[in-house]
């Protein structure tokens, strides 16, 4: 999940670190949980903002199915 002003998910933020690519958070999302979830670097996100977040395909495993 990625923070994005259109994103259709609502969550609170519970904490952010920085690395050197990206913003690396953990948020709250009600019905769903704790989940972690990324913000671009230069963008302001702290702990207790509510943000919008979205899917980024890019940032997605695709597991095989096993039976």
């Amino acid at each position: 999940l990625v923070v994005d002003d259109a994103g259709s998910l609502h969550a609170v933020v519970e904490s952010a670190r920085v690395t050197p690519e990206l913003v690396r958070l953990v948020v709250g999302i009600e019905g769903v949980g704790t989940v972690d979830a990324v913000a671009p670097l230069g963008g302001r996100v702290a702990p207790g903002d509510e943000v919008s977040l979205r899917v980024d395909v890019t940032r997605l495993a695709v597991l095989p199915i096993t039976r």
